[in-house]
This record gives structure tokens, sequence and C-alpha cells, in this order.
């Protein structure tokens, strides 16, 4: 839940510079404080999601103030709420055998998510030490 906002919150593989890319995308989307985005590394995110880790790591999920947990595709399709156009590209989940397909697509992308994109080395990810360690 985003306690600032009432909003969603979107869980996703904060060291995954695909997945970051697309955070970015919807950062860029949705309002200021619809959807709090929250890395899986985070303490509180499995907690929230009421998933492990490793479960964490198979897909986004997005977490609605009312609990309800969507993975993959399903969060693909609920973020889009919270996108002032989104309403349109939601349309295709809609159709027959829409989210079937959308699953599919999500879990082949999400088993390759960290080669996808990656030429010339731009998905390399630095990750800071924790503060206090050098």
């Amino acid at each position: 839940m985003n306690p600032d906002s009432g909003g969603p919150t979107l869980i996703y593989d904060g060291e995954c510079a695909f997945c970051l890319r697309w955070v970015d995308r919807f950062r860029r989307w949705t309002p200021d404080g619809a959807v709090r985005f929250l890395p899986l590394a985070e303490e509180e995110a499995p907690r929230l999601a009421r998933r492990t880790r490793d479960q964490l790591l198979e897909a986004m999920h997005l977490v609605t103030p009312a609990g309800d947990v969507f993975a993959g595709a399903a969060a693909v399709r609920e973020v889009l709420v919270y996108v002032p156009w989104g309403r349109f590209p939601r349309m295709v989940f809609r159709l027959p055998g829409g989210m079937f397909v959308a699953n599919r697509v999500y879990r082949w992308v999400a088993a390759r998510r960290r080669n996808i994109g990656c030429g010339g080395g731009h998905c390399q990810i630095t990750v800071a030490p924790p503060a206090g360690r050098d």
C-alpha cells in the first residue's frame, strides 16, 4: 500500500537494468504519488506482497491498498489504471485470449530480462555499498 497517496505499490527487481528502465517509464507516465515504487530488495517488499523474495524475483508485483496482489502481466494491466492514457493499452488485455498471450509474453521477457537490450554494456548496474561500509 502507498502510505502517502493511498495508491498501489509496484514491487520490482531493482538490480535489473531492464526493470529499472520500465519503472522509470511508469514513474514518468503516472501522476506524482499515484503509485509507490518499491525495489524487492527492500525489507518491506516480501511482507507487503505476502511473497518470498524468490517469488518476487519471478515477476513485478502490484499491491493495491485493499491488499490485492497482481503479478506479471496482471500487474502491468493494473498499473496502467494509473497511467492517464492507460485505458487504451488495457483494452488489449480484455481481448479474447489477451491475458493468455500477455502472460506468455511477460514470462518469456522476464526469463530473459537480464539479457534483453543490454548490448554495449548499458545494462551494467553499479550498486553503491550500504552507508557506513567501504
